[in-house]
């Protein structure tokens, strides 16, 4: 997860509808002077046991996913309710919030009440609603919050406890007979390899998996006996397949140049091998680095074959081993396909996503595992493989690693791809496709369409993980590069995806627009910072620069007097408003008569002049409709006359 959005101003919350982690409630109350909703508290739920998130009180959401301000005429009641029914147990299970998640956020007398939900520590989960874990507990995927089933409230639960770490667990009646003894001494190896010297190398076999956590005496009880890692790392599948009915070890290779096969490698649990996951781990390595098309490095004038790309290709493996839910379903899936690599094992994230990335943090879901692979030269102990995977993908001008994290099944999955963030071949397709006008965009504009060709569609989440652009300046991107005609989105909300459009229709700019952008190409109009794009075909740049002059010279009667430098938002709504007063106007029109880009207009100012009521629109049952216009709204002693 990113942070939230830092919403500062209402034209950032207008700009929410796009946030993945935002929720926006009505909150009016039956008198409308504010009342903390019901369902405030399944969203709280969902967003604590998921990935956080925003909860904004004082919004209502259209049908068409646009959002108007309401306000709370009296928010701090609102307020008091809110932390009153946080600290009683009988209505919510925890209060993870601390007093700077909740803001009142004020412009003239509207005011709005902002609740930052941050992930809730996994000892505090589940945090559910009422005082049934089971009828409470709710989650959030891409369909909304919804309420979990039994079986992933007792999986929360199972990682809410204390040091719990559940390939400790003692398995009574198997022992060291149970193990394969040439798995077994291939770990020797390894383990000597990596670590030569090591007091544990002299110990027996069950002295060494007692140090490696594959062996435990439970001192409270006097148990003693083979544990689940021990099993795991060094059994056989039937073994562990009589303590784990769910697990599944899968490496699938794709040949792009064989496409009537669905895989041209595979290992999988046919029977062949052993099917434990130290087994799996080296023969899969090998599979991923065979062909790996990375340069050598030179150390002391050595040759190292062993790239940092090797080591995070090593460090991706090991975690997703070592950090699986053996007891989710779905099991261990890694996919090697030309240009990258993918990672996925069953469970979630025990930390929160901006400390996995961060680095620094560790808390293994499998301990012992984590310590095995760590032990010959696989994995990291301070939190810092993560980034050494994202370090060793940046070195190479890669795009940026991905690591997403699902529910229903839960999985984690991070996407390595060997692709530049800005490819050759992709930004020269694009330059065909849109001419100079690509050249021309911003490299985060570029970053955009260029992501939505290789990976298919390109979205607001998808963009926070590989620009340092903040959410609702991602929306405006995206929405500015759909007003274009460059991106076609798809869905609404926060759930709309981009897809790079397969037509375009051209802008044809009148000679007045031609005259404030300047002869050639495109430009800003006067102190803007988005711009409106030239089809310099269309304009025949090199046949009008007499009427390219006539027009600045002489410009429409009723534009000129409102063509003026403005220098804050307050000026420039009330110019829209005074442009839009008894007429309406589409955006190209305003466009004309402000001298500014239709797009800003459309993307900074209109919606918070329509949600706040100030302005009408010609065609309110459809507000996303070609060639939609905006009116001044009349005061209310006018509209009854």
């Amino acid at each position: 997860m990113t942070a939230p959005p830092n919403v500062q101003s209402f034209a950032d919350v207008l700009l929410l509808r796009e946030a993945v982690d935002v929720e926006v409630k009505r909150a009016q109350g039956q008198h409308g002077r504010g009342e903390l909703p019901h369902d405030f508290w399944p969203s709280y739920s969902a967003l604590a046991n998921t990935d956080g998130g925003l909860i904004v009180l004082g919004v209502r959401e259209r049908p068409d996913k646009t959002l108007q301000l309401l306000g709370l005429p009296d928010v701090e009641r609102v307020r008091t309710d809110l932390w009153n029914l946080l600290n009683n147990r009988q209505k919510i299970s925890a209060n993870v919030l601390q007093d700077r998640d909740v803001q009142v956020l004020r412009e003239g007398e509207c005011q709005l009440l902002l609740v930052r939900v941050p992930r809730a520590d996994r000892r505090q989960r589940p945090v559910y609603v009422g005082v049934n874990p089971l009828e409470g507990t709710y989650r959030r995927n891409h369909a909304g919050d919804y309420l979990c089933s039994p079986d992933e409230v007792r999986r929360m639960f199972a990682d809410a406890e204390p040091d719990s770490w559940p390939d400790s667990r003692i398995l009574p009646g198997y022992s060291l007979d149970d193990l394969n003894t040439d798995t077994l001494t291939a770990y020797r190896n390894a383990f000597k390899s990596a670590k030569p010297g090591h007091r544990w190398l002299d110990l027996d076999d069950q002295g060494l998996l007692g140090q490696l956590g594959g062996w435990r005496r439970d001192r409270t009880s006097g148990e003693e006996g083979l544990t689940l890692a021990g099993l795991l790392m060094f059994s056989e599948y039937e073994v562990i397949r009589d303590v784990i009915p769910n697990f599944w070890l899968d490496y699938r290779e794709v040949d792009p140049e064989q496409p009537e096969q669905r895989w041209s490698d595979r290992l999988t649990m046919d029977g062949t091998w052993s099917g434990n996951l130290y087994d799996f781990y080296r023969l899969t390595y090998r599979r991923l680095v065979r062909d790996l098309r990375v340069p050598f490095q030179l150390r002391a004038g050595q040759r190292i074959d062993d790239t940092p790309v090797h080591e995070a290709l090593r460090e991706a493996l090991a975690n997703a081993l070592a950090h699986a839910d053996y007891g989710g379903s779905g099991g261990v899936v890694i996919l090697k396909e030309r240009d990258g690599f993918s990672f996925r094992n069953p469970g979630t994230l025990r930390l929160p996503l901006e400390q996995v990335l961060e680095g620094g943090h560790t808390d293994p879901r499998n301990n012992s595992l984590h310590r095995m692979f760590l032990m010959m030269g696989a994995g990291e102990r301070a939190g810092s493989g993560i980034p050494k995977i994202l370090g060793a993908w940046h070195d190479q001008h890669w795009r940026a690693p991905n690591l997403l994290e699902d529910v229903r099944p839960d999985t984690v999955t991070l996407k390595l791809t060997m692709q530049s963030l800005l490819p050759d071949s992709a930004a020269q397709a694009l330059r065909e496709r849109f001419g100079a006008e690509f050249d021309a965009l911003s490299h985060d504009e570029r970053l955009a369409l260029v992501t939505a060709d290789v990976e298919g569609f390109v979205t607001n989440e998808r963009l926070q993980g590989i620009t340092r652009l903040h959410s609702a300046d991602i929306t405006s991107m995206l929405g500015s590069l759909a007003n274009r005609r460059m991106l076609h989105p798809e869905g609404a909300g926060r759930w709309t995806r981009y897809h790079l459009s397969e037509a375009r229709e051209s802008t044809m700019l009148s000679l007045w627009e031609a005259a404030q952008l300047g002869v050639g190409g495109r430009s800003d109009l006067l102190q803007d910072d988005h711009t409106v794009a030239v089809d310099e075909a269309q304009l025949a740049v090199d046949e009008i620069p007499v009427a390219v002059d006539e027009a600045r010279q002489h410009p429409p009667q009723d534009q000129a007097p409102l063509r003026k430098r403005v220098r804050n938002r307050d000026e420039m709504e009330q110019a829209i408003l005074r442009a839009c007063s008894g007429r309406y106007l589409t955006l190209v029109e305003l466009g004309r008569v402000l001298g500014r880009s239709p797009v800003t207009l459309g993307n900074q100012y209109i919606p918070r002049l329509v949600g706040t009521g100030r302005l009408t629109l010609l065609y309110p049952e459809a507000p996303r409709r070609k060639g939609q216009a905006y009116r001044t709204a009349e005061p209310p002693s006018q509209e009854r006359a």
